[in-house]
């Protein structure tokens, strides 16, 4: 009877020894893991054109006043053109399909404007951080973000940009 308590005991410690040598997945592994970017920039207007298979309009107003400085693709998709001046940026955005909100912009609007010019819709939203505009037309959506700007006129729209 000693010999079978002995070995029961034996086979419970051996048990419990290998169950304690299985590795288990730690929370530590889980937390490291990252998304990974779904930008990827261009050097040049026509590398992101050809990656988004877009043709972006050159805004005439902004390229008298503004230098183009980046240019960024979003799953083969969003095109994005970012312009600079001394003080300022304005972000522009185009994808195929009508009425997408692009800007990327998010926050409790101060007020919403919306107009038509030219069979284009265009949305004006003026929130803390600057103006948005998202415009329809021709079968895409564009966004023009300019941070800390405000356009109170509902006549400054989109359209003379491009």
């Amino acid at each position: 009877m000693k010999r079978i308590l002995v070995l029961l005991l034996c086979c419970l410690m051996i048990s419990g020894c290998s169950a304690a040598a299985v590795p288990t997945e730690t929370s530590e592994a889980s937390e490291n893991v990252m998304i990974a970017n779904p930008w990827k920039n261009y050097s040049s207007l026509q590398e992101a054109e050809a990656a988004s298979r877009l043709t972006f309009p050159m805004p005439e107003v902004i390229a008298d006043s503004y230098t183009a400085e980046s240019f960024r693709v979003m799953n083969g998709q969003l095109l994005e053109v970012t312009y600079r001046d001394s003080e300022s940026e304005v972000i522009i955005r185009m994808q195929a399909g009508e009425g997408q909100d692009l800007s990327g912009v998010y926050g409790k609007s101060e007020s919403v404007r919306t107009f038509e010019v030219d069979g284009a819709a265009i949305t004006s939203i003026y929130i803390n951080s600057g103006t948005v505009q998202l415009i329809s037309k021709d079968g895409y959506s564009y966004s023009l973000y300019a941070p800390n700007q405000y356009w109170e006129d509902s006549n400054v729209d989109f359209l003379q940009y491009i």
